[in-house]
């Protein structure tokens, strides 16, 4: 998908510039150029086109600059996206059952050491917002049919993370978010760029300074912006190693009563920060996508200019050789830097309400697989049973109520689930009322047995 993205949007900015080609030929045909030449004269501050040919020429040097500062951009975002995908694979690769058996496509111990750190720091602090975001807690446990009164609460809270959350999908779906953005190109990004050039043009027209004596700047902030990202990562990475050192040392994080109560009395758990407000991993991008079309932009005009490989084709060459080299040195860092910067910013405390929206649906989501799987091996395991050896009545009942908790116990492999509770199925609710006894038990656990064989196996990403 993100590669699909990438070509759709590629190909409206190609026809943006195929746009402004059209206005620029009738233009020319309607006499424009010959206004702008009536019209704008030339000054001691700034050198105007002296007839509407050179105009013309004009207006096609800098959309042919365009097109070529674009196609440097994509060819940068096509190695975004390459890289990405492969993190994103590998992290959906690394789920629990993967890990288990064995079956990565590309073994990488050290990143799945830092995955599985990572997977634990994560769950450790969701655990925490029992008291530092409360409401979402219980947003979260409610979903979850866990009781908030439950003096236990933290440790079940954090069992059903350890089996039925995929961490790997949560990542990957944080990046493609993050990367996305990136390809569509912000509107403030487009507004960042304009007051560039338009800080360019007033400092070229009251100071007389070119362009090309701001391509050190340019250069300088490409490369500022790449170690800033690099300076996150490897900080955070850190932080997250170093709680999970502790977290081992301590047995583990539970959040105590006594913890709750410090942390109560230190500040007000409803108060969300600034990285819970806002997608403060955008601001790092955005600004990484105004340097990097700069970038592309001023090497574009410098390969164009035909004036400056005349008049100075040393000095030029080197500049050139210069954008080629920090070119060259970003195509082969933003392919891991930006997967990584973007997975990084998706761990507290930078989980905003996009991204527990995300974590939500993704735990949600595989725990109604679950259940679903569960409903199946119960039928197949009923219809194989002679329930009319339970006995009859409220005896039979009771004893039919035993028999589902303990094979709903066994089918979600010793974990405690209330899925299929004799009182909440609706064939005993109305059997008992009607005071058909275990029969309507027997006929409702047939029915489902028959519809379960009737349905086709739910596709993958199917709603539960």
């Amino acid at each position: 998908q993100l590669a699909a993205e990438l070509m759709n949007r590629a190909g409206g900015e190609f026809m943006t510039l195929g746009f402004l080609a059209a206005i620029i030929f009738v233009a020319n045909n309607v006499g424009v150029f010959k206004w702008c030449l009536d019209t704008f004269h030339t000054s001691t501050r700034m050198h105007m086109p002296k007839t509407d040919g050179e105009w013309l020429h004009l207006a096609e040097f800098v959309h042919f600059q365009l097109f070529l500062a674009m196609l440097l951009y994509f060819i940068l975002m096509a190695r975004v996206v390459k890289g990405s995908i492969e993190r994103i694979k590998f992290w959906e690769e690394c789920s629990e059952g993967h890990i288990k058996e064995g079956q990565l496509s590309h073994p990488m111990g050290w990143d799945l050491a830092v995955y599985r750190c990572w997977r634990e720091y994560f769950i450790n602090k969701m655990v925490s917002w029992q008291v530092k975001r409360p409401s979402l807690f219980k947003e979260l446990l409610e979903k979850l049919d866990i009781d908030d009164e439950a003096p236990d609460v933290s440790p079940q809270f954090k069992d059903v993370l350890t089996k039925e959350f995929e961490f790997g999908a949560y990542l990957a779906l944080c990046v493609a978010s993050g990367v996305t953005d990136s390809i569509q190109v912000h509107p403030l990004t487009w507004f960042m760029v304009l007051l560039v050039f338009a800080f360019y043009a007033l400092m070229n027209w009251y100071a007389e300074v070119p362009l090309s004596a701001w391509t050190p700047g340019i250069i300088a902030s490409v490369i500022g912006c790449l170690l800033a990202m690099w300076a996150t990562i490897a900080r955070k990475r850190r932080f997250v190693e170093h709680v999970i050192l502790n977290d081992d040392a301590s047995q583990g994080h539970v959040v105590t009563q006594r913890e709750a109560s410090n942390i109560s009395k230190s500040s007000d758990p409803e108060q969300e920060r600034f990285h819970e407000r806002h997608h403060t991993e955008l601001i790092m991008l955005r600004g990484l996508q105004v340097v990097v079309f700069l970038l592309s932009y001023e090497w574009a005009r410098m390969l164009l200019d035909v004036h400056d490989w005349t008049k100075h084709p040393g000095m030029h060459a080197l500049y050139c050789g210069l954008f080629l080299l920090v070119f060259l040195v970003l195509a082969a860092a933003v392919p891991s830097a930006v997967p990584m910067f973007l997975g990084i910013m998706a761990l507290p405390p930078y989980v905003h309400h996009s991204n527990f929206a995300t974590f939500r649906s993704v735990l949600l989501k595989n725990r109604s697989e679950n259940e679903i799987q569960v409903l199946r091996k119960l039928t197949t395991n009923l219809k194989s049973r002679d329930i009319s050896r339970l006995g009859s009545g409220l005896e039979g009942m009771e004893n039919l109520e035993s028999m589902l908790k303990t094979m709903t116990s066994a089918a979600l492999g010793g974990a405690s689930h209330d899925l299929l509770s004799v009182g909440s199925m609706p064939c005993v609710n109305e059997s008992t009322e009607e005071g058909d006894g275990l029969d309507g038990v027997q006929e409702g656990a047939v029915a489902i047995a028959v519809e379960s064989d009737s349905e086709e196996p739910p596709a993958k990403g199917g709603g539960a």
